[in-house]
């Protein structure tokens, strides 16, 4: 499996889809697919499950896929190495963040750093908090920005910011209070991550603290699948702020500030207990920290 390969591997793996994986690399839709089925058919294995919504992996491109980030950030890092050799400096920083975190605050920031440190080459994986600790011991990113709801002692953790959950509907959704409390969620069909993850465990135990029950009118995971969903009149969703979204879908929701249970989530820089941040992220962590207060401050606003 050659270097493009890989490129076309991962690309696949994360857009799930032959049209963005190829517009994602530069090339024709064909040529991902060749080199994919040509690496299938040299090892005898396959790697996707082809379906109407999808190109989805499977248990072997899991396992593969951690390997070709590493192998392709090592071939990264000889790269630069050479650049520095050759006189031509610059720093490659791998992060991974938390797929909530990007919806609404990432792109801005990942703007101002790219002017202020244009020397700095950024590369961003987008995970769910268990593939970004699994990609941290395993050495593909440098620092995760995550949630920190249960702590795992492999890693160390500095706090960036206290994130609130709010209320998130249509805009043509009835609601005249600036705030919504618990007891008035269930006047909405709510729609809530499923059972077991990190984010509607949270929900349920703050709301089971102050004696409230709320009853689900769907459980869905995906954010894509959220958003269309609450953009009905009369359906609303409890989210993390950011992942209130900061682009056209916007203009069609407005959101509100979840009381009685007020609930928030300490977003937190993850590294190896051996491995500090370096210098050159320090400016990318404190853009963060003031995205996310300043997206605090838009809550219930128009």
């Amino acid at each position: 499996m050659d270097e493009r390969q890989m490129r076309y591997f991962v690309a696949l793996y994360e857009e799930q889809s032959i049209t963005k994986a190829a517009r994602r690399v530069h090339v024709v839709q064909p040529a991902v697919s060749q080199q994919i089925r040509k690496v299938e058919a040299d090892f005898n294995v396959k790697l996707f499950d082809r379906t109407s919504s999808g190109v989805i992996p499977n248990a072997i491109a899991r396992r593969l896929y951690p390997l070709c980030i590493k192998t392709l950030d090592n071939i990264e890092a000889v790269r630069q190495s050479l650049r520095e050799h050759s006189g031509v400096s610059a720093e490659t920083l791998t992060v991974g963040v938390q797929s909530s975190v990007t919806q609404a605050v990432m792109g801005s920031v990942l703007l101002d750093f790219n002017a202020a440190s244009p020397d700095v080459n950024i590369q961003l994986r987008e995970g769910y908090s268990a593939n970004l600790i699994e990609w941290l011991i395993e050495g593909v990113i440098d620092f995760a920005i995550l949630s920190m709801n249960e702590v795992d002692r492999r890693l160390k953790y500095e706090p960036i910011a206290v994130e609130p959950l709010i209320v998130v509907m249509s805009k043509n959704t009835e609601h005249r209070s600036a705030t919504i409390g618990g007891a008035d969620i269930d006047r909405f069909h709510i729609i809530t991550p499923a059972r077991g993850n990190q984010l509607r465990s949270l929900i349920d135990a703050e709301f089971s603290r102050v004696g409230l029950t709320y009853r689900p009118s769907m459980e869905v995971d995906s954010m894509a699948t959220v958003f269309q969903v609450i953009s009905r009149p009369g359906w609303a969703t409890l989210m993390p702020l950011c992942a209130f979204p900061n682009d056209a879908r916007r203009h069609d929701l407005r959101s509100y500030r979840l009381v009685e249970p007020e609930i928030s989530r300490m977003l937190v820089v993850a590294t190896l207990p051996n491995r500090a941040v370096s210098d050159a992220a320090r400016p990318l962590i404190d853009l963060l920290r003031e995205a996310v207060a300043a997206a605090q401050r838009t809550v219930g606003q128009a």
